[in-house]
């Protein structure tokens, strides 16, 4: 199963918008090949805006992970803007508190939910930040906990400016960072700051 979202399985085209939305039910999946699972957005290429998630998104796999697990949306192609989640998200890996997977914009948005990746890939905000990419006034204040986890953004490889995490970081293994748990080739961190 994929792209699966408490309001919107898959926000398709670069012209569809999501707004004013809000999701306050549970969103459980599970299975063998899982991914691409949002509190209110399963997949975005379109716009998100002015949304939130109140239910707890969880997404757990039996033989293979679920990924890319997101409080507002699981896999952003697009622009997320002025959401929040703040309930708690649960995935194997690539998780995050508003984005599990970021391809392109997430501004003004923030998390106050707990975040747990059972694999690797937990961010406040995002699991997964790509190159040209970008994450910005954005922050977090849940507890996160994982391999590989960050209190903004898991992996960056893009850039995070103005965001900040005021909650705590728990590691299991490596790479655990008060914003970033790997800041990647090209990664940029500007004005942002960690006081979990």
């Amino acid at each position: 199963a994929k792209d699966i979202g408490g309001v919107v399985g898959i926000n398709a085209y670069t012209d569809s918008i999501v707004m004013n939305c809000y999701n306050e039910g549970i969103v459980n999946v599970t299975g063998t090949d899982a991914w691409r699972v949002g509190g209110v957005v399963g997949y975005s290429e379109g716009t998100v805006d002015n949304c939130y998630n109140k239910g707890t998104v969880c997404g757990k796999g039996y033989f293979l992970n679920v990924s890319n697990v997101g409080g507002v949306v699981g896999y952003n192609k697009g622009t997320v803007k002025n959401s929040h989640n703040e309930s708690h998200i649960i995935g194997d890996e690539v998780v995050g508190g508003v984005v599990g997977c970021n391809y392109l914009t997430v501004e003004n948005c923030y998390n106050t939910g707990d975040i747990d990746a059972s694999i690797s890939g937990a961010g406040g905000v995002a699991g997964y930040n790509n190159s040209s990419s970008k994450l910005t006034n954005c922050y977090n204040e849940g507890t996160v906990t994982g391999r590989r986890s960050g209190g903004v953004v898991a992996e960056n490889y893009g850039t995070v400016e103005n965001c900040y995490n005021t909650g705590d970081v728990i590691g299991n293994y490596y790479d655990i960072g008060g914003v970033a748990g790997v800041n990647g080739q090209n990664g940029k961190i500007i004005d942002s700051y960690n006081e979990g």
